[in-house]
């Protein structure tokens, strides 16, 4: 993660790969890294998805388009809980970083 954030300035992400990473970062995230280690994600992964951080190469109004993706294409339970999921996880870094 710490180097897709370096790549970010150089407008080498664009939205299409962005859109196509980060539901597969967004779920390796939720299942695969054990719950203690989840708040070390914490800077990285804010710096990442807060619109301040405006990405050269993706819009920040659409730095959630990966997730809305993720939905609107097969709207059911297995598409939706998952992304839910991920918003959960972004939530609990956020009131982390403030508590």
């Amino acid at each position: 993660m710490p180097i897709l954030y370096c790549l970010i300035p150089y407008g080498i992400i664009t939205q299409s790969i962005w859109d196509y990473i980060m539901p597969a970062w967004m779920e390796a995230i939720c299942t695969d890294v054990p719950e203690k280690e989840i708040m070390e994600l914490k800077v990285p992964l804010g710096k990442i998805l807060e619109p301040e951080g405006a990405m050269v190469g993706v819009d920040e109004k659409n730095l959630y388009k990966f997730a809305v993706l993720k939905v609107t294409s097969t709207p059911t339970p297995d598409t939706v809980l998952p992304v839910l999921e991920w918003f959960q996880v972004r939530a609990d870094l956020a009131e982390g970083a403030s508590g």
